[in-house]
């Protein structure tokens, strides 16, 4: 414990707490500013969003699935709703909806499949109405959004 005393002496030393400071505060800054520029690059290079849609006839809740390289043209999606059994999973201020199968995405241009997350984050404030829903009927969709 004396040699990590004696090693954050020396940082002081060498370092003034005001300049550490601005050094962490200019860090951060950098941080924010490179994760806003790849979070839109990201945003411009994602051509189609896959959202899935969950609703009863008054309520409606979109959940973001996944973003794709392609235009809509080539997925297709097959929501077998014989099979589709959602499970929400909750943690301490959050949730995750999960399904085990009936949810298949295809590229149409190569015909194959495309591999999809097995649960979604779901939002805090939106726990509550999804809780709500799935204790409901529920009218599943999905909706390819440029």
């Amino acid at each position: 414990m004396k040699e990590w005393v004696k090693h954050m002496d020396n940082i002081t030393e060498l370092v003034p707490s005001e300049v550490m400071i601005l050094m962490c505060l200019l860090m951060w800054f950098t941080f924010k500013v490179a994760s806003i520029l790849y979070n839109a690059r990201r945003a411009h290079m994602a051509k189609t969003r896959l959202l899935l849609e969950i609703g009863n006839r008054t309520d409606m809740i979109l959940l973001h699935i996944m973003d794709l390289p392609h235009t809509s043209r080539y997925y297709r999606l097959i929501i077998n709703r014989a099979e589709v059994a959602f499970q929400l999973i909750e943690a301490n201020l959050s949730a995750k909806l999960a399904w085990d199968r009936g949810v298949i995405l295809l590229n149409t241009a190569l015909d194959t499949p495309i591999p999809l997350p097995t649960a979604l984050s779901v939002a805090k404030w939106k726990i509550k109405l999804l809780k709500s829903l799935l204790g409901t009927t529920l009218c599943l969709g999905s909706s390819f959004v440029r």
